[in-house]
């Protein structure tokens, strides 16, 4: 099954969206999933309206996932990242995007995550030739993330040392990225005070430090669905360890996405850390990384047959996630 993904075919990729979709269709009707309600942003009311219509919002929710899952599967294949990699990046991601059924439905952190994964996709495209208004661009749209997730301003280190995966960083770039992140948030509170609305953007500094706080609180894994994502995380690692075995062979270019893709796992790993709790919500940033580094994993000319089995498992994995409470309380 895998070395048929790694081929163009459009088919595959058709029958591999359809099947997410059907698991998904499957879900809304006979597993009725909550909406996520945790949120505190801009665009909370707006998303909790939507979640009252709960086909509108299934339709909204599939739309964003497919949306990211073309991008991560066009970033694998046009940089290099994954070599003759197909549509390997849009079935991991959509498997990955499956663990959690509250995520079958509108939730922020979709939006906010396509804002992210698209400011990404600009910084990768540095590699084309050093821009600072594409870094502007990248970071208007890690600054759209942040009005709709606040706790993404910690992106601003993630993009600071970015930079300097390109170039030597100087006050331009900077500038770049402090207008890039600051302009959304600075735009809605201009609308906010001219005509005295109420729905003010969240405080993002006292957001970041009740993040903080949550890291002591950290207790036990609240559900198996925790020890899933850990296996889906191990074998992303060992995807990650194979991109930097074969760092050296590639090209320049390609060395420098493979290093930006590493740092931003760091980045999205700790802001899962900072909202362990919330893993459901928080994970789904990892989602870019852990889609290539997955695919990396399987990407061989010949896929062997223990890899085979792995896929095999990983697909078993999230229908137990998705269904394995139905399953151990009727046949347990």
């Amino acid at each position: 099954m895998i070395e048929r993904l790694q081929k163009n075919n459009l088919g595959i990729a058709i029958l591999v969206f359809l099947l997410a979709l059907a698991v998904r269709i499957f879900a809304i009707v006979f597993m009725h999933p909550s909406p996520y309600t945790g949120g505190n942003t801009i665009i909370t009311g707006m998303v909790y309206y939507v979640n009252q219509f709960t086909w509108l919002s299934f339709v909204i929710s599939f739309g964003l996932v497919v949306l990211q899952a073309l991008i991560i599967s066009e970033t694998c294949v046009h940089t290099g990242l994954v070599q003759g990699g197909g549509y390997m990046g849009a079935y991991f991601f959509l498997l990955i995007n499956s663990l959690f059924m509250g995520n079958f439905l509108l939730s922020e952190f979709q939006i906010g995550n396509l804002f992210a994964f698209a400011g990404l996709r600009l910084m990768i495209r540095l590699r084309e030739g050093y821009n600072t208004q594409v870094l502007f661009y990248a970071g208007l749209f890690f600054g759209l993330s942040l009005l709709v997730v606040p706790d993404h301003l910690w992106i601003i280190v993630f993009l600071v040392i970015a930079v300097l995966v390109y170039k030597t960083i100087v006050v331009k770039d900077v500038l770049a990225i402090v207008f890039g992140l600051g302009l959304p948030y600075y735009f809605v509170s201009s609308i906010n005070y001219i005509f005295r609305l109420h729905n003010e953007p969240v405080d993002v500094v006292t957001n970041m430090n009740d993040s903080l706080k949550n890291i002591v609180k950290m207790g036990l894994l609240p559900n198996y669905s925790y020890v899933i994502f850990g296996i889906f995380l191990l074998v992303a690692v060992f995807g990650l360890l194979r991109q930097l075995g074969n760092y050296y062979k590639n090209n320049t270019d390609v060395r420098r996405s493979i290093t930006l893709m590493a740092m931003f796992f760091v980045y999205s790993l700790f802001m899962l850390l900072l909202h362990w709790k919330e893993m459901e919500s928080f994970y789904l940033l990892m989602g870019f990384p852990l889609t290539v580094f997955l695919s990396s994993f399987f990407n061989d000319e010949r896929v062997s047959w223990w890899k085979d089995m792995v896929n095999v498992l990983l697909m078993a994995l999230i229908v137990f996630s998705l269904f394995g409470d139905v399953f151990l309380k009727n046949f347990i």
